[in-house]
Formats: C-alpha cells, sequence, structure tokens
C-alpha cells in the first residue's frame, strides 16, 4: 500500500496576500479550519492540534489544583421541564428539538444539578468539583467574526457544590485562581474583570479578556484603585468637564410587585446601565421586563393597579441631567403629587471613557476593547432551590439545606481563535508555544538521496527530546512553487510554527534556526541569551538578525537544547 497523503496542509500562500486576510479567512486559508455553514465550523488536523493542546493544558491544571475533581460527559440534549424550573426556557438562543419539548444545551446548570440530586444526600458529600470540556450550542442569529462567535463551541464547563456560603466564596476564589494559571500558562497577556451576572445569575462574577480592537466587548481600567470591569459593572463620575445636557429621555420599569413605576431620566446620548438602575433601586427591579417598551411597561402597571393612590412612582434622575434639561412628559395624567417621589443624583448610563472612576473617585476611566474568553460565577442556590437539591446537615435535617452552587466556563475554541487575532502579523498566525499545532518546522531545499540522508539525521536528533519527539512538522520539498526552499518557509511562518528548522549543504553538519514565535519577555531578558553566554563555543552558535527575523545556527548535536532554550519565552 502507498504512504498516506497528508492531503491537509496548505498550500503555499504568499505573504502579500495573506497580509490582506482577516483572521476568519487566514484559518480558513492555512487549513485550520473549513466552513460548513454560517457560524459552523469544521476543525482540520492543524486547528484540531491545537485545541486538544489547549484542552490538554485546561486538563492538567484542573487535576492538579483539584486532586479529586471529577471529569465527566454530560447529554447535549435536555428536556424542556427542566428549564423551565429555573426560568431559562423562553431563550431565543436556544436550539429546540421534538416539537419544542427539548433543547441542545447552551450551558448545564440545569442538567448537572438534576444530576447531583442522586449523588449528594449528605454535608459528607461535599465539597464536589466537576467538569467536562464538550460542544455546546446556541442559535446564534448574527453569527460573526469567525471563530469567535458560533452556533457550535467547544468549551470547558466546570461546577460545583458546597455546604455553606464561605466554602462557596472559597471554592470561587480557588477556581478563579486555577483559570488564571491556565491563562498564564497560555503566555498571552490577559484581563480579569469584575462582571454581571446575567442570564446565568447568582451574587458574583468574573470574566477573562484578551485586549484587541476587533472584540465587541469595552473593559473599563481605572490607574489609580487598578479596577478592571465590564461596561455593565462600570460606574462612573461625570467629572469637571461634564457639557450640560440639554435632551433628557426616560425609561419606565417595574419593581418585582408591580406596584412602584420607576421613572429612569438619563441623558438622550447615553445608553441606560439595567444593572445600575437596578442597584438606584436597591434590586427590586422585575428583570423579566428588562426588554419591554415602556408603552408594555405602562399598560401593565394600569392593568394591575386599579386604585392609583396607592401606586407609587419614583423618578431617578441621573447625575448627568439638570433641571435645565428638557424632560419628556409624564403619559399618565390620573396620579397625584402625593403618588411621586424623587431620587436625584444617581449614576443610570454606562460610562465613558474620560469620566472619573466611581469607586475610588480619583482616576478618569481608561478603555479597551476586548474579547471574552472566560467566565466564572458564583451561583448561590438560584438552582439547587429550583431543582430541590438538599443536604443532610450534621443534626440530620434537610430543612433550609440547600446546595451552594458555581459555574465556571472557559470557550477552548473561542480562546484559539481569540489568539488567532490578537497574535497575527504580516506573515500569518504566530502561536504561543504551548498551543502551537506543531513546536518545530524542518525545511530543505529540493531532495536528494544526500538531502534525504541529512532529514534522517536531524529528525532522529530532535526525536531524542521528550518535549519535541512529537512536535515535528516536515514540510514537503521538490521542484514545484509549492515545495521550494523559500514556500516551506513562508508556509511554516505562516502557519505560526514557532521555530524553523533550515536544513542546507553549506553549514551541514551546522543547521539554521529561525525563531518565528513572539517573545513573552522581550528580546532584553529572554532566556536563551543567558544560555548563549555560557555555551556559544561549546555549541558552534552563532546568532544574527536578517531584516526582522532572528536567526541562530548551532551544530546538530546541540540543537535540542538550543530549541528547548528558545521554545521557554515563547
Amino acid at each position: 500500500m502507498k504512504p498516506l497523503k497528508r492531503i491537509f496542509l496548505p498550500r503555499f500562500i504568499r505573504p502579500s496576500v495573506l497580509n490582506r486576510l482577516n483572521t476568519p479567512e487566514l484559518l480558513e486559508s492555512l487549513n485550520f479550519v473549513a466552513k460548513s455553514s454560517s457560524g459552523i465550523y469544521h476543525h482540520l488536523p492543524l486547528g484540531h492540534r491545537t485545541i486538544e493542546k489547549l484542552t490538554d493544558i485546561v486538563h492538567r491544571e484542573l487535576h492538579e489544583s483539584f486532586p479529586n475533581v471529577s471529569e465527566l460527559a454530560l447529554a447535549s440534549i435536555s428536556p424542556r421541564r427542566r428549564w423551565e424550573k429555573t426560568n431559562r426556557w423562553n431563550n431565543n438562543e436556544m436550539y429546540r428539538l421534538d416539537n419544542d419539548q427539548f433543547c441542545l444545551v447552551p450551558t448545564c446548570e440545569e442538567d448537572i444539578t438534576k444530576l447531583m440530586t442522586s449523588h449528594i444526600k449528605s454535608y459528607k458529600d461535599m465539597p464536589v468539583l466537576a467538569y467536562q470540556v464538550t460542544k455546546k450550542f446556541r442559535n446564534e442569529k448574527r453569527p460573526r467574526n469567525g471563530l469567535l462567535r458560533t452556533k457550535e463551541f467547544l468549551m470547558l464547563d466546570a461546577y460545583s457544590f458546597v455546604e455553606s456560603t464561605e466554602d462557596a466564596k472559597s471554592m470561587f476564589n480557588e477556581v478563579n485562581e486555577a483559570f488564571i494559571r491556565i491563562f498564564k500558562r497560555l503566555k498571552i497577556p490577559f484581563a480579569k474583570a469584575v462582571a454581571d451576572n446575567g442570564y446565568i445569575g447568582g451574587d458574583q462574577s468574573i470574566e477573562y479578556h484578551y485586549l484587541h480592537d476587533v472584540g465587541e466587548d469595552k473593559l473599563f481600567y481605572c490607574p489609580n484603585c487598578h479596577t478592571t470591569s465590564t461596561q455593565d459593572k462600570t460606574e462612573s463620575l461625570p467629572g469637571t468637564n461634564l457639557k450640560p445636557t440639554t435632551d433628557v429621555t426616560v425609561k419606565y420599569a417595574l419593581n418585582k410587585s408591580h406596584d412602584t413605576l420607576f421613572c429612569f431620566y438619563f441623558p438622550s446620548d447615553r445608553q441606560l446601565n439595567w444593572n445600575l438602575a437596578s442597584i438606584a433601586t436597591d434590586y427590586d427591579l422585575d428583570s423579566a421586563l428588562k426588554e419591554f417598551t415602556d408603552n408594555k411597561i405602562l399598560t401593565i402597571f394600569q392593568n394591575e393597579n386599579n386604585d392609583p393612590m396607592f401606586n407609587k412612582v419614583v423618578r431617578m434622575m441621573d447625575s448627568r441631567i439638570s433641571s435645565r434639561s428638557n424632560f419628556p412628559d409624564f403619559p399618565l395624567k390620573q396620579y397625584l403629587k402625593n403618588n411621586f417621589s424623587q431620587i436625584t443624583d444617581v449614576n443610570l448610563v454606562n460610562s465613558i471613557e474620560g469620566e472619573i472612576c466611581g469607586l475610588c473617585g480619583e482616576s478618569p476611566l481608561q478603555t479597551s476593547n476586548s474579547i471574552e474568553v472566560g467566565h466564572t460565577f458564583n451561583l448561590n442556590t438560584k438552582y439547587s432551590e429550583a431543582m430541590k437539591l438538599n443536604y443532610n446537615n450534621a443534626e440530620n435535617t434537610t430543612e433550609n439545606n440547600l446546595v451552594k452552587m458555581g459555574c465556571y466556563g472557559i470557550g477552548i475554541s473561542r480562546v484559539v481563535a481569540a489568539i488567532a487575532e490578537v497574535n497575527r502579523d504580516s506573515l500569518g498566525l504566530r502561536w504561543p508555544s504551548p498551543i502551537a499545532p506543531y513546536l518545530v518546522s524542518i525545511c530543505s531545499p529540493p531532495k536528494t538521496e544526500e538531502m534525504n540522508e541529512k532529514i534522517v539525521k536531524v529528525v532522529t536528533k530532535l526525536t531524542e527530546s521528550s518535549q519535541l519527539a512529537n512536535e515535528i512538522l516536515q514540510l514537503p520539498n521538490g521542484e514545484d512553487n509549492n515545495t521550494t526552499l523559500f514556500s516551506q518557509i513562508s508556509t511554516s511562518h505562516a502557519i505560526g510554527i514557532p521555530i524553523c528548522i533550515i536544513v542546507g549543504s553549506k553549514t551541514w553538519p551546522r543547521i539554521e534556526i529561525e525563531v518565528r514565535g513572539k517573545r513573552l519577555k522581550g528580546d532584553t531578558d529572554a532566556y536563551w541569551k543567558i544560555k548563549y553566554n555560557h555555551l556559544k563555543d561549546q555549541y558552534q552558535w552563532e546568532v544574527y538578525q536578517e531584516n526582522t527575523t532572528e536567526k541562530h545556527v548551532v551544530h546538530l548535536d546541540h540543537a535540542n537544547d538550543v530549541i528547548e532554550f528558545l521554545l521557554k519565552d515563547i
């Protein structure tokens, strides 16, 4: 039988063409992914290797941090009745099946909580941390940015179950420390931000982001108190350079018992921040009505309250407006003065760059676009109460003993797409070494018997290293345009292989090493420089710069050491 063909290796694409491609097009052109349909992608061998490496980092960190962590694989189809118990069935981003009786899971809080009702019976059964890395599904109406917003995605989701509120906070902090270690292993700078709990719910939330202009999220940073937060959780003060607001917009909302109408007044050129509005009402907003129109809100308020005497209308005034601003008329005329109350100088709108940090009141806020890649939640009892997940305490009673939960997620395929976006350059992709599809490529002039012998010696030498043995990509060489030495090197650089070995005749048995990877610490503190100063004579090791490319020449006998030195900072 003939040798198998590697049909998924990309063909040579000129750097000038690569540079014009956006990152989703680049990943497709280089055969990391193949688009099946809008928002749906196949992962080809190069992309699959990258994802598998990231997944392996997640597995190793979780098992090292939590020796008794439980890995499982939950079903991808979940029954409607379970989601109705938590009031999450009415979600227009869910894929529904079998006459609306099942869904493809976008997340698994309901199913894992239901599962634990059969396994957690006593306080002695906790704490528990369980996780999986599986595909999730979201009926994304407008898929965009390639793998950053898709209908099907690979995700780590972990869930914790503990006895007390104090244990829940401790577990939340420990898992977040593990997440920080995961992101540090990837060697790409990231931001940790205070975030809103949103659709998932709970008491506390943290997000992880990569900063980049293509990101659809926005983070706010205070250089004085060093706080980073998402748009929803950022509170700001207007500052001294505030321009007077003339036009005012109003948004109506109801309290949870629907006997109080809140009127939120804010500048017409700003956007209401629902989280800040909720804080202003002492968290007494009916969040289920968040997307309702003002007319609908007013109709509900009137229909459910027949006697205006017993109703309240609370006017909330954003701190950026004044009594001289142009206010819209109040549409309900039957209410008297004693129905109304007013609260002024409240923060109700999304912050903007340059406004003063609302936490410390000192520094102007700085903003950055970002890509969210991870999210953690301290859920408290939201799901355990709905699913009746109770436990027997030390006194052998179950009354009011609800399990405290947390959930924690990293978008595996999203992290890969985000790193591709953040780290790419004019030559193509530029992977950090922990998730590069291969660590080393071998490029050479067209094959001759002599050259084949040299390549065999290089491969044999590299496989002596446990770090490099399964990390070698040998690119095809030949006479056509797709396999010349130039095209091999260009393809290796475009794929993002950190180290490119060039086997030639002039320097043999010394080989040339081109460094493609991006240095974590820059050139000044590079680990290899320390080694170079001690070993350059012994290893016959030379270093030089050719245009923007760093090149090393070293005897084959010492190639493994030098490559491992170089990979430390890439």
